[in-house]
């Protein structure tokens, strides 16, 4: 698989997670994480997750804040 095919792949459920509702989130959410977690797109991700502190994104979010 290509990095084209990969990244649309990845957009393809960003924009039904845009339409989704709380009845309809799941399977596009799925499908995120599994192209986010392709051969192609692991390195990028694993490197994008390691520049985030979700323990802070989450207690910020608690408080209304982003981060």
């Amino acid at each position: 698989m290509s990095i084209k095919s990969s990244l649309r792949d990845l957009n393809n459920p960003v924009l039904d997670l845009q339409q989704a509702d709380y009845n309809t989130f799941e399977r596009p959410l799925k499908r995120l994480a599994a192209a986010l977690n392709s051969e192609d797109l692991r390195q990028f991700s694993d490197k994008l997750k390691t520049a985030v502190d979700f323990d802070v994104f989450i207690a910020a979010s608690d408080k209304g804040g982003g981060g």
